[in-house]
Parts: C-alpha cells; sequence; structure tokens
C-alpha cells in the first residue's frame, strides 16, 4: 500500500475494516482511517549516499590545517590564526625553494646551528628548525609565546652558512 493506487488503497482499507469489525478488533477500527507511516523512498537513499559521497571528496580535496600556495621561487608563511593565547599551538604553513635550510623564528634573528642540529636565536624564540621545504611546503606547529601582545614570526633562509630573513608574519598573544 503505497499510494501510488487510490483505488487498491481504498480496497485495502475497506478489507482491514471489515476483518476488524469481524474479529472485534476495537484498537484497529480506531486506527484504520489515521495516516500510515511511509517508509522514506529509494531516491531519498540515493541523495543521501550522493551527499555523503560529495562531502567526502571535498574532504580529501581541502584537508584541514593552514593552506598556503606552492611556489618552488618565492618563499612565503602563513599562519593558521592571527591571534593566539600564551603558550598555545600555532598552526603555520610555508613555501619555498627547495634548496638549503630553513627556520622560524618569533621576535628575533638565528644566531648559529649547533653541531647537534639545534638553533639557536638572538632576542627571540626559535620556532622551528632547521628544516628543508620538501616539494616547496612544510607544515608544522609551534607554542605562541608566553609574552602577550604583538609578535612578528619570521622565515628565514640559510645559504652559504648565513639566515636571511624571507618572510614574515604577525601574531596577537593573548592572556
Amino acid at each position: 500500500m503505497d499510494g501510488r493506487d487510490p483505488e487498491l488503497a481504498e480496497a485495502t482499507r475497506r478489507r482491514q475494516r471489515a476483518f476488524a469489525y469481524d474479529i472485534g478488533d476495537e484498537q484497529s477500527l480506531a486506527r484504520i482511517d489515521q495516516p500510515r507511516y511511509r517508509r522514506p523512498g529509494k531516491w531519498l537513499l540515493v541523495l543521501l549516499l550522493v551527499v555523503a559521497i560529495v562531502g567526502g571528496f571535498q574532504a580529501l580535496r581541502h584537508p584541514p590545517g593552514v593552506h598556503i600556495a606552492k611556489s618552488c621561487t618565492t618563499p612565503a608563511i602563513r599562519l593558521g590564526v592571527s591571534t593566539a593565547p600564551h603558550g598555545g599551538s600555532v598552526d603555520w604553513a610555508g613555501t619555498g625553494p627547495t634548496s638549503g635550510k630553513y627556520a622560524l623564528v618569533i621576535d628575533g634573528t638565528p644566531k648559529a646551528v649547533d653541531d647537534k642540529n639545534r638553533l639557536t636565536v638572538n632576542g627571540g624564540t626559535a620556532g622551528s628548525g632547521p628544516f628543508t621545504m620538501s616539494g616547496c611546503l612544510v607544515h608544522s606547529t609551534f607554542q605562541a609565546p608566553d609574552r602577550t601582545g604583538q609578535h612578528t614570526v619570521k622565515l628565514y633562509h640559510r645559504t652559504n652558512q648565513t639566515f636571511q630573513l624571507v618572510a614574515q608574519a604577525k601574531l596577537q598573544v593573548t592572556r
């Protein structure tokens, strides 16, 4: 009884009413003219399946995280947020040439890299590094400084044992 043939539906209702009357089923007689629950049709299920598949493809095309346009010639940096709580995690992405090493520094300048590949910094904090831009991209996380206020996150490129500032971004740190 799917409602497509009204004559068939009416005949079925008459048959059910007669049977309920014959056996004395007063509850069925009371409910016989109430609308019945109809299961969702197959097209609704197909539509839901299509929406789920399209949503899955969109999630694969745009994964979560910081997005930056890939450039193997021009270095750039992008922060996931412009404001962060002190000590909070900040996602970032960088792009640039694959040659050489890079360093991310907050409010300072890189001084040197020791024999254990650790970065020392003048007047600031080391965010990440040294690292390479594999495939001209890098994604990582650093801890926001404990000091509140405006900070400058700088990306340095190391060539010939010297660091050169190639990109920077502003970060506001709050309590």
